[in-house]
């Protein structure tokens, strides 16, 4: 629903009988759309009667007025022989570009204005947004993001549970954040990852490009992130720690990629057990210590046998035969 459009409908009596119950529920929704709808219904009613009950300050309205068109002094006299604008013209025409430009500029600038969120929820899988902004968004499995259909007003804000990818169109006059159980997140315009964790209860912010802040909830110091740059925090005891050029593989749910260069073996499959979802399992602890060098498209390969053969072959190991779903590494330890 556009607020502004409904309002402008109700008052000129444009309303159908359809709209007219959404706009009584819109009305009814909060106290905030009640004094919105009011507040314009009063500049409504003065621009129908802008006569001698007009509560403005016209000679103050009429000097700006002036103001604004003082560039008619610079016409040659023989073209101001024929007066187009009587003084109480101008007075009324100053008062009403006065309460309509003033109009203009509170909705422009007011953070009042509501607009009605929109609540988008994953279950097991990702689903992509764009924003009325145009920025990208991506959430992964097991989320909920809370935005409004619209940015009316000096910020761009929306909640977040869970997990996602942000690549957030630029705009420096307009700051983007996030709002999590944790803290804010706030950017102009860059790429990073939000994921809160649950076990410890805590979020983890890890930044592609550009710069980010953040902020805890207690309105401590606020960090800044640049890119390569990744912030976890742990609610129960307050203790946060920033890496620096960490390790991207952590974006593999988004990317759908992973590229090791002289990696644990023990990592490896670790990493490929969660984004596959599958058991994978080392019959010799020694065989964690194993190196392994190669990037992994997962996008093309997303049969974790294949992606298993590719270890085997690398590294000399061996399936061994389950009775379960677990996939059992065996081999030489070096």
């Amino acid at each position: 629903m556009n607020a502004l459009n409904y309002i402008h409908k109700r008052l000129s009596g444009a309303l159908n009988s359809q709209e007219v119950e959404v706009f009584n529920a819109w009305l009814d929704a909060d106290p905030r759309n009640k004094s919105l709808f009011e507040q314009q219904k009063r500049i409504w009613d003065q621009s129908a009667n802008f006569g001698s009950d007009l509560n403005v300050d016209v000679d103050k309205a009429l000097l700006l007025f002036k103001s604004k068109i003082a560039t008619v002094d610079q016409v040659p006299k023989e073209a101001k022989k024929v007066s187009l604008f009587s003084n109480s013209f101008l007075r009324i025409a100053a008062s009403i570009l006065f309460i309509f430009g003033s109009v203009a500029i509170w909705y422009v600038m007011s953070d009042n204005v509501v607009t009605h969120d929109q609540l988008v929820q994953t279950d097991g899988d990702i689903k992509k947004l764009t924003l009325a902004d145009n920025s990208q968004i991506t959430m992964n499995a097991k989320s909920s993001l809370n935005y409004p259909e619209s940015f009316p007003g000096r910020e761009r804000r929306v909640t977040l549970k869970g997990e996602a990818f942000f690549a957030i169109a630029k705009n420096p006059e307009k700051p983007f954040i996030i709002s999590t159980e944790s803290g804010e997140i706030k950017v102009l315009g860059t790429r990073f990852n939000v994921k809160e964790t649950t076990n410890p209860s805590g979020i983890e912010v890890l930044v592609e490009e550009g710069r980010v802040s953040f902020q805890t909830k207690s309105k401590d110091a606020v960090h800044i992130l640049s890119a390569g740059d990744k912030l976890i925090l742990n609610n129960t005891t307050s203790q946060m720690l920033i890496q620096h050029k960490s390790n991207m593989n952590d974006l593999v749910w988004f990317t759908h990629s992973l590229e090791y260069v002289n990696a644990k073996l023990g990592t490896v499959v670790s990493d490929l057990s969660k984004y596959f979802k599958v058991p994978i399992h080392l019959e010799q602890p020694c065989l964690e210590g194993l190196r392994f060098t190669s990037p992994m498209d997962l996008s093309k390969n997303q049969d974790v046998k294949r992606i298993v053969e590719i270890l085997t072959e690398s590294l000399n190991l061996k399936v061994i035969p389950s009775q379960t779903d677990t996939i059992i590494l065996d081999g030489v330890c070096q």
